[in-house]
């Protein structure tokens, strides 16, 4: 009986995946000798070796920025005003196997833990519930020595401390409710060097006036000079504001102004007007264009001013009709998805490796072939292309993702967590019949999830309710002849714990854990401090092993993973 090759196995699940295409598939079998025998190191070399099949932006100058897009209006603050408003200095005890030491955290000072854990890592106590955070891509085609990575994250604090922050508060909801409480927002710029492996606190932007900042994400364009790039946030006052952050920003700072904003109402509308802006999450569709999802199940598309300009207000100024500027306030389009809120949007954009023959050939401004997912309140998401949404629609989809869905990029799959909160599914949409595969269940529920989503490495990073922080390769259960999930081996390499006896300690656990894909043991819910809020991976090339984790109790951890790269103060 004739029995398959490898080979052939490979060639098989290629071609249902992503069809005759020889070149990608070519790439895609060096992909898997150079990442299918690597189980938890991230080798830098090995990223930038596939730097030019990976997602590449639009570069707009500083000074055609400049004329696109305003400036921050702030106001100076000093640091006592920042540390009264954000202040969670903490005790953190590190446990690797008997060796046991004491570490004070005060507010927005990394201390290392290279002597204390041996890994090349850092922690930061940062004043508040970690939200979100993101990494900035920079270009690496025109300075390829730039050793510098710009991390922005989102931290919220009120009155009570950590105690009265509830990872599951009404501030968070998806609802607007911007004066339900008094709550302290920010957005904290920090700069990581990776030829140092030190992390510097660059800029504190106070956002208290806008409620909660519950998500933020870098504009997809390159930039230069004085401008270190654009952030967008989404505010629990129901507005996406997008943020130019310059160089020459005060360290400590509260805005008054943004740079500019979007509504899912007209702006112009009286004050008194009942109706509020109702956006619930954002996500940049290519480099001109935003998509907004509201809490009444809407979603809207909005023009971005890096191709045009605009105003304040998002209004287009390239007309001098004053008719004209106040109807283009409006979306492009404003469609019912939802019978609930939506809790999240996805705009992925197409590989160029996996759809064209030439590498790095992706569209740097709207890919008509970009697939949108949306997840709400319903029992189901909907996903579906945007070159023509009425009959390439994937909907619904057979499961909702709980938290936000992410993918990647060169691989073209996408992970979403299931109604089962502590499994995670890998989907690879490229047709009508694609189901989803079950890549990784845990004892604790999953709370954030992150693949590489700009250079496409394999390497997918998990955290828990339970204060775990688990990596995985996970492109081995389906790169691998045999596709089982014994290929894929889960490592829990950082466990926080909360301290029964002292409010104000926790302990990380710095042992390595080698998991199973399917745990046997049930997840249940643990104390709220240890609570893995966000994840993130850095996808620039210089630096590319290292990964950010945050928690509810305002820890951010830093590691680099490539052990080449280890610093020498070790």
């Amino acid at each position: 009986m004739f029995k398959p090759t490898r080979e052939a196995n490979l060639r098989s699940k290629f071609l249902s995946s992503y069809g005759h295409n020889t070149k990608f598939y070519t790439i895609l079998k060096q992909y898997k000798e150079d990442w299918g025998n690597t189980l938890f190191i991230l080798d830098e070399e090995l990223a930038k070796h596939y730097w030019l099949f990976s997602k590449h932006h639009l570069f707009i100058g500083e000074k055609e920025l400049s004329v696109r897009l305003h400036e921050l209006e702030v106001t100076l603050v000093d640091e006592n005003y920042i540390n009264f408003r954000f202040n969670t200095c903490l005790n953190l005890e590190t446990v690797v196997g008997k060796e046991k030491t004491l570490l004070h955290l005060q507010q927005n000072s990394p201390v290392g833990l290279q002597k204390s854990t041996n890994r090349n890592a850092s922690v930061i106590a940062v004043g508040g519930h970690i939200t979100s955070m993101q990494w900035l891509p920079k270009d690496y085609s025109k300075n390829n020595n730039d050793n510098s990575s710009y991390l922005a994250i989102a931290v919220i604090n009120k009155d009570g401390g950590l105690a009265a922050l509830q990872p599951t508060s009404k501030e968070l909801s998806v609802f607007s409710n911007l004066h339900a409480q008094k709550l302290e927002s920010a957005i904290q710029i920090w700069k990581y060097n990776a030829s140092l492996d030190e992390i510097t606190l660059e800029k504190i932007l106070v956002t208290s006036n806008f409620g909660a900042v519950t998500d933020i994400q870098w504009a997809p364009l390159y930039t230069d000079g004085n401008v270190i790039g654009v952030l967008a946030g989404v505010f629990k006052d129901g507005t996406v504001r997008i943020l130019k952050i310059s160089h020459t920003l005060p360290k400590f700072s509260r805005i008054n102004t943004p740079s500019l904003s979007f509504y899912s109402n007209d702006p112009l509308l009286p004050a008194n007007n009942n109706y509020v802006s109702r956006i619930t999450c954002f996500a940049f569709h290519g480099s001109n264009k935003l998509l907004a999802g509201t809490a009444d199940g809407f979603i809207l598309e909005f023009e971005l001013p890096f191709l045009t300009q605009h105003d304040n207000n998002g209004n287009n100024n390239n007309n001098n009709d004053d008719d004209d500027d106040i109807s283009n306030s409006s979306p492009n389009y404003k469609t019912f998805v939802s019978p609930g809120p939506i809790s999240s949007i996805v705009s992925i954009r197409t590989s160029a490796a996996a759809t064209s023959t030439t590498p790095a050939a992706a569209n740097t401004t709207t890919d008509r072939n970009s697939m949108i997912l949306i997840n709400g309140q319903a029992s189901r998401g909907v996903a579906f292309l945007d070159a023509n949404p009425i009959q390439d629609i994937y909907a619904p989809l057979h499961e909702k993702s709980n938290i936000k869905p992410t993918y990647n990029y060169l691989l073209q799959d996408v992970l979403v967590t299931t109604q089962n909160l502590e499994s995670a599914k890998t989907l690879s949409l490229r047709s009508l019949q694609d189901t989803a595969s079950e890549t990784l269940r845990l004892s604790a529920y999953i709370t954030a999830c992150k693949l590489s989503e700009v250079l496409g490495h394999p390497f997918m990073l998990t955290g828990t309710n339970a204060g775990d922080i688990v990596i995985m390769n996970y492109s081995r259960k389906f790169l691998s002849s045999r596709g089982k999930g014994k290929a894929s081996s889960p490592l829990k390499i950082w466990k926080f714990q909360a301290d029964n006896t002292n409010d104000d300690t926790l302990t990380l656990i710095g042992d390595y854990e080698k998991l199973e894909v399917e745990s046997p043991v049930p997840a249940s819910y643990m104390p709220k401090e240890v609570m893995i809020s966000s994840v993130a991976w850095n996808e620039n090339v210089i630096g590319a092993s290292v990964y950010a984790a945050g928690t509810a109790s305002g820890v951010l951890l830093i590691e680099r993973l490539d052990p080449s790269k280890q610093s020498r103060k070790i």
